[in-house]
């Protein structure tokens, strides 16, 4: 169903997306599937999409696997439901829209070091889970979160083989 995510990492985010409320972010969307999971129970909460849309920016242990989606699909697939953002770019630099908001619900999925560093510095004070997928998966993503986590004295906890979350 979901690329690279299995359903026990998609059912954590649902249970934390139905149990709260508020704004919901993911950064990278790839082509929308736990996108569209999380559209379909965010009722009419505003959800705001950031990606590329046009790949990773840099290479990583995913080798030549480009991670490139069409954005107008995504568009298409998400139009029936409410509120739903999409903000194109290279992840932290795309935050502008959204620097006064506060978040109930977080998904990273950056497979890289910048985008999820950049991820937890901007969204860890103004949401209250983020959901990290590919830890411990790759390198970069766990070399950020092991900084940030260390940086910041806090612990997340493991919810899946490939998912960490935290919680404030």
């Amino acid at each position: 169903m979901t690329w690279l995510m299995n359903q026990e990492d998609i059912d954590n985010i649902i249970k934390v997306v139905l149990a709260t409320d508020g704004n919901i972010a993911e950064v990278g969307v790839y082509k929308g599937d736990m996108a569209e999971e999380i559209c379909k129970m965010k009722g009419d909460r505003h959800l705001y999409l950031f990606d590329t849309w046009e790949g990773l920016p840099e290479k990583c242990q995913l080798g030549d696997l480009l991670l490139k989606a069409d954005i107008e699909e995504i568009k298409q697939r998400l139009k029936k439901y409410p509120n739903v953002h999409f903000i194109k770019g290279i992840f932290p630099e795309t935050t502008n829209m959204v620097d006064d908001k506060k978040f109930s619900v977080v998904h990273l999925d950056c497979d890289l070091y910048n985008g999820t560093k950049g991820g937890l510095e901007f969204f860890y004070p103004r949401s209250e889970y983020i959901f990290i997928h590919d830890y411990p998966s790759y390198e970069g993503v766990r070399k950020a979160v092991d900084e940030f986590l260390k940086e910041k004295n806090i612990k997340g906890e493991q919810t899946t083989t490939i998912q960490l979350c935290l919680k404030k």
